[in-house]
C-alpha cells in the first residue's frame, strides 16, 4: 500500500473511534434516515477526489462488480448505519 493509501486507512480508523460521540447528539436531534444520508453525502463527496484521478481503473470493472459495489455500498452500508444510528435512540447500541 502506498504511503498516501495508508494515512486514508488511519484518518479513516481515527474517525471511526469517534463516531459514537457524534452520532448520538445527531440520532437524538435528527432521524437516522436524515443522519445517515448527511453521513454518505459527505463521504461520498470525499470519495469523489480520491476516485476521479483512478477512474480509468473503473472503466474495467465488470457489471456484476458494479452490481456488487452497489448491494454492498449502497444497500447494505446504508441499512446498517440506519439501524445502527436508531440504536442511539434506545440507549447504548452496544
Amino acid at each position: 500500500m502506498r504511503r498516501g493509501g495508508a494515512l486514508v486507512v488511519a484518518a479513516g480508523a481515527a474517525l471511526w473511534g469517534t463516531d459514537a460521540l457524534f452520532r448520538r447528539g445527531l440520532a437524538l436531534d435528527l432521524s437516522a434516515v436524515e443522519v445517515v444520508f448527511w453521513e454518505h453525502l459527505l463521504l461520498a463527496a470525499i470519495a469523489i477526489g480520491l476516485v476521479v484521478p483512478r477512474a480509468g481503473a473503473l472503466r474495467g470493472l465488470a457489471a456484476r462488480d458494479w452490481i456488487a459495489i452497489a448491494i454492498i455500498g449502497g444497500g447494505s452500508s446504508v441499512a446498517a448505519t440506519v439501524l445502527f444510528t436508531q440504536a442511539f435512540k434506545h440507549g447504548d447500541p452496544t
